[in-house]
């Protein structure tokens, strides 16, 4: 084997060990070193969030989205743009979401990030008309759980008129289709407590915990719900059943991050932030504090110093 194969097949081992992130890391690291030229080491550096936010920015940059495979990345105008969206460029972030979205019109995921830029830029009636272009595409597919991931990222920046048109959008489109498999029940449960409408959302989240009783996502949505409504017994009961019970390694960190929500809205910070900095460092390289601001759950805790310490450094 070359080194770049040795560098390669480390990089899978690490994949398979929990996304170790400091092993998929050095490992792509190690690939970018064997081969500066390939475009397959840059792409897998950059979407390593153990790096810099400027070197991943650097390592994206470097790539030609026109160059060989390349040109089948459809994803890097979207990975891109949220780099941007980390170091507060939020222009650069306008300009790339913009070129993505000419390059692939039909896509709404890259609208997405358009009306999140734009936002972000204080432009909520822009903002509002690319929720209303994302509507009226042609290709529907997904298009409610686009819209919810809209709402999602756009509150973050404060325009809840937009959060609250692109969640009702969002839902529309779901109850206009047969809720018939369990992620589709999930994401509507998701959307529903995303809009804050809590007993809908505990309605199906208390199917689906009956249905599958050994998922930590639907078992902490139940005791998050319970938290909102002020019953802090049943709250504490949920956190211990998560910490007690036996998952496998992705679940145990979803139900490190469901008790750090539970902790958040119980209003125990340090808790809180403990549990989170435990999930941010063992999940995927996709995951980062980033993702933290933008839960609704952690609202109560964006101006607390140890929480914004979890936010990626923008050097």
């Amino acid at each position: 084997m070359s080194r770049y194969e040795r560098c390669r097949l480390d990089y899978v081992i690490a994949l398979g060990r929990s996304n170790d992130r400091a092993a998929l890391y050095d490992a792509a690291r190690c690939m970018v070193d064997a081969a500066p030229g390939s475009d397959d080491a840059k792409r897998e550096l950059a979407l390593q969030t153990a790096a810099s936010v400027s070197e991943r920015l650097r390592l994206l940059r470097e790539l030609d989205p026109d160059r060989g495979l390349m040109r089948q990345w459809g994803n890097y105008w979207c990975v891109l743009s949220q780099v941007y969206d980390e170091l507060g460029d939020y222009q650069a972030d306008l300009e790339v979401a913009q070129e993505g979205r000419q390059r692939f019109p039909e896509t709404p995921h890259r609208l997405m990030h358009e009306a999140r830029a734009l936002a972000a830029l204080g432009r909520s009636g822009d903002a509002s008309a690319v929720v209303e272009t994302m509507q009226s595409l042609p290709s529907r597919e997904r298009l409610g759980y686009w819209l919810y991931q809209t709402a999602h990222w756009t509150r973050v920046h404060g325009h809840h008129a937009v959060v609250d048109e692109a969640l009702d959008a969002a839902l529309a489109w779901y109850r206009s289709r047969p809720q018939d498999t369990e992620q589709s029940r999930a994401e509507l449960a998701e959307l529903m407590y995303e809009a804050r409408r809590w007993d809908d959302a505990l309605r199906v989240y208390q199917e689906l915990a009956e249905e599958y009783p050994e998922s930590p996502a639907y078992l902490g949505a139940l005791g998050r719900l319970a938290a909102r409504h002020g019953d802090r017994e049943a709250a504490l009961r949920v956190s211990g059943e998560l910490q007690t019970a036996r998952y496998p390694p992705l679940e145990t960190m979803t139900a490190v991050l469901q008790r750090a929500r539970i902790a958040a809205l119980l209003g125990d910070r340090d808790e809180a932030v403990t549990l989170a900095r435990a999930f941010v460092y063992q999940m995927p390289s996709g995951l980062t504090g980033r993702h933290l601001r933008a839960d609704i759950d952690f609202e109560s805790l964006h101006d607390y110093p140890p929480f914004q310490e979890l936010m990626p450094p923008k050097g």
